[in-house]
């Protein structure tokens, strides 16, 4: 065996070769690699055939829950239920607080697991990060908590004791401390009212209404007032189902200047308004956006002496169903002198004015055989089979009666006049602004911009499913629908996020990334005496996602001894 050096640049590399005879010469054959000649030789040490046996924990699900509960945690609605409801007890383990911010959360992410809710929890990591016993969820637990927000004070009288809006006060003002408004800016907050419908008969607030499919069902009625601002649900209210928007707004600003809210202005939609309810609202020094019910008679002469040009200085803004053109007037409604908001559609004007000629055309056919009475009918019995038929139309016609042999016969026609004047109101709706500085184009875009508070109860009735409501204690219906508002409260907390990181598409993002991160589970991973935290189908573009919120510190992996 031979040693042979290769100089190559200024390294010498050593090779290995044995010498052989071949046909009587003797030849070097290369046998093996050494290595640099100057370094060291590195000697490796045998691998040992060693099993490790690796053990892994039960997985839950983590992904979404856990943004969840960092979310109610920085609003600190657990410790704010606790502090009103237990008098600064903290001593209990398992509080309303806790209790009551997991079943939120269940109404966020699962609410069709509403009969298995305790089996849903243990499923996640709600127990762990709430710091409650998986068994110590129960149906008992959960409905038990409902009552530390309402409570039968007095069993014998039936009266309740209720905590909601006290809660509620403490949470708004918590939310403004983590989203406060710029300074000098006033809230300007929309209010709408839906219906809460009933399986039984029993709850004492419901009443009876009959919805548009003819079906009797008791409700009783919701109202939310959003800020417009972060779309966040300041108050809620809750009303008996036979209670109208007229009479519940007056106590629903009752409520508001109980709030620590300062006022600003309140957007609502077209619907019964009084003279006293607006005078209540003013006292209290919010200003008011409202649409005008247009068979209103004072609201009807407004927009029939109210021309709007369709040239471009009236223009405000584009629909899907056509141009919008407004005009700011001064008239009387309401005891005094106002701004009024007159805007037009041209193109809803002509569907206006087609679908009222044809409909009279139909009522002139139907009542034409009628009016020549061949029961012979008295003139009083045939008036009143008329006005049967016409109902709210009487006014467009105009009839005339004749008697010849006994016999009673009439004739009918159009009534121009009316027909005129309801076609000079056609596509044409009136807006009452109490803010006189706030010019059209101010009105008409903030009105217009109302339907983030139908589309909050849009969430409210689908993600989170308030009705139908199958409670029937009054307490526990006014408390579960405290929950399900505050559901929402947390919900709108996570939307928020994407509204800053993604403001074009935040809502559908927010719902995407929300079931995607449900697949996200955490398990414990025990090998050699160690155990790590794994966070299972976490992806990169998860994680992505939770930086851009600013939540990627959520989920870290960790070593445990």
């Amino acid at each position: 065996m031979a040693i042979k050096r290769h100089k190559r640049g200024n390294r010498v590399y050593l090779a290995e070769y044995r010498t052989i005879r071949v046909d009587g010469k003797v030849k070097s054959v290369y046998v093996r690699y050494i290595g640099v000649e100057g370094e060291p030789k590195v000697t490796r040490k045998s691998r040992k055939n060693k099993d490790l046996k690796v053990e892994f924990s039960r997985t839950t699900q983590t992904g979404d829950v856990t943004i969840l509960w960092h979310l109610a945690d920085k609003m600190k609605i657990a410790e704010i239920i606790d502090q009103v409801c237990l008098d600064f007890d903290h001593s209990m383990m398992i509080t309303p607080g806790k209790i009551l911010s997991v079943w939120a959360i269940n109404r966020i992410v699962d609410p069709e697991s509403t009969t298995q809710l305790p089996e849903w929890v243990r499923e996640t990591d709600l127990p762990l990060l709430s710091g409650i016993s998986p068994t110590s969820f129960t149906n008992d637990v959960f409905l038990h908590s409902l009552d530390f927000i309402c409570s039968k004070e007095d069993q014998d009288a039936g009266s309740i004791f209720d905590h909601s809006f006290e809660i509620e006060d403490k949470l708004c003002q918590r939310w403004r401390q983590i989203y406060p408004l710029s300074p000098g800016e006033r809230d300007v907050v929309a209010y709408d009212l839906t219906a809460t419908l009933f399986f039984g008969v029993r709850c004492p607030i419901a009443s009876l209404r009959h919805e548009t499919e003819q079906i009797a069902r008791k409700q009783v009625n919701l109202a939310i007032v959003v800020s417009k601002f972060d779309r966040y649900p300041i108050a809620h209210v809750i009303y008996t189902g036979d209670s109208d928007s007229a009479t519940t707004i007056q106590d629903l600003f009752c409520r508001l200047s109980d709030l620590a809210i300062q006022p600003g202005t309140i957007i609502r939609n077209r619907g019964n308004i009084s003279e006293k309810s607006i005078q209540c609202i003013e006292e209290l020094h919010w200003d008011v956006i409202r649409g005008l019910p247009e068979t209103t008679p004072a609201v009807r002469t407004i927009l029939n002496d109210t021309g709007i040009p369709t040239t471009p200085q009236n223009h405000m803004m584009k629909t899907t169903c056509g141009g919008v053109y407004a005009r700011k007037v001064q008239a009387e409604l309401f005891g005094k002198m106002r701004s009024i908001i007159v805007y037009a559609n041209p193109q809803a004007a002509l569907k206006d004015t087609e679908e009222r000629n044809y409909r009279l055309w139909e009522l002139s056919n139907m009542i034409s055989p009628i009016v020549q009475n061949p029961e012979n009918l008295s003139e009083e019995n045939v008036i009143a089979a008329v006005n049967s038929i016409l109902k709210s139309h009487t006014r467009f016609f105009t009839l005339t009666f004749s008697v010849s042999n006994d016999r009673v016969t009439g004739t009918w026609e159009f009534n121009e006049g009316v027909i005129q004047d309801a076609q000079r109101s056609d596509g044409k709706w009136a807006i009452l602004s109490t803010n006189d500085n706030l010019s059209a184009n101010e009105v008409i875009a903030e009105y217009f911009s109302k339907d983030f508070v139908e589309k909050k109860f849009f969430e409210t009735n689908s993600g989170r499913e308030i009705v139908p409501d199958r409670h029937h204690l009054e307490n526990r219906v006014k408390s579960y629908i405290f929950l399900n508002v505050m559901a929402l409260r947390i919900h709108t907390a996570y939307v928020n996020l994407f509204r800053t990181a993604f403001p074009d598409d935040a809502v559908e993002r927010a719902a995407d990334f929300l079931k995607k991160m449900a697949h996200v589970e955490r398990t414990q991973v025990s090998s050699d005496h160690q155990q790590k935290t794994v966070f299972l189908n976490l992806t990169p573009d998860l994680e992505k996602t939770l930086k851009n919120i600013g939540l990627d510190t959520l989920f870290q992996p960790t070593d445990n001894e």
